[in-house]
């Protein structure tokens, strides 16, 4: 729902609220018109495809933003805040801390976003590797202290940059998380000894690298 329903069937006008789920403090939304009228959005730089179409561009136009909803307030900004805030943005892979101060602040902002655990007490302040980012912007890290992953918040997290690369060359008795999604832990078995059904039973879980064979 938006501020103003009528103004949205008059002819000139073309309204259309953003996601709650991406109105989150910090984001950087940019909005672009075509030539066919096709209007596409925007957060820190990542496209998220066709936002509405049907644009008359043969007006001049004006871009307006009604704050509504959960949002209280908008700045204006320029090119650098938009890389300031793709330089912050959590992806897969990226090394995060658990960065609030108690686990009563933690709640508050878990609410809505998985919940809380006893276990969270013990990582926060520490930090974890990014398993996975959802469709609802929540964050999956995986912390070794505790040996599990977890759904946070992302406002919970700070970014610390990506995770150490050297991570990633598997060595005999190393400790590792096998993935959780089924259809691409299918596709990349292919031509790595391909795919059983027992496999499965593992996904999720961790495991000891007994052997690596080089080829």
């Amino acid at each position: 729902s938006h501020s103003y329903p009528d103004l949205a069937q008059q002819s000139g006008f073309w309204i259309k609220p953003l996601p709650n789920r991406l109105a989150r403090q910090g984001n950087v939304v940019t909005y672009a018109v075509d030539s066919s009228g096709n209007v596409h959005f925007f957060i820190n730089r990542e496209n998220k495809g066709l936002f509405f179409n049907g644009v008359d561009v043969s007006c001049k136009l004006w871009a307006v933003v009604d704050v509504h909803g959960s949002t209280m307030a908008v700045q204006l900004v320029d090119e650098q805040s938009v890389c300031d805030a793709v330089a912050k943005t959590i992806h897969e892979g990226d090394l995060v801390k658990l960065d609030v101060e108690n686990m009563e602040t933690l709640s508050l902002l878990q609410e809505g976003h998985g919940g809380c655990y006893e276990d969270m007490q013990q990582v926060i302040g520490t930090n974890g590797v990014v398993t996975k980012v959802d469709d609802d912007e929540d964050v999956f890290v995986y912390f070794f202290t505790i040996k599990r992953k977890r759904c946070f918040n992302p406002a919970a997290l700070q970014k610390m940059g990506r995770a150490d690369p050297n991570s990633a060359i598997l060595r005999d008795g190393d400790l590792v998380w096998i993935g959780d999604n089924l259809g691409r832990v299918k596709a990349l078995q292919e031509g790595h000894g391909g795919w059983v059904d027992a496999m499965e039973k593992t996904l999720g879980k961790l495991g000891r690298v007994k052997r690596i064979h080089r080829s």
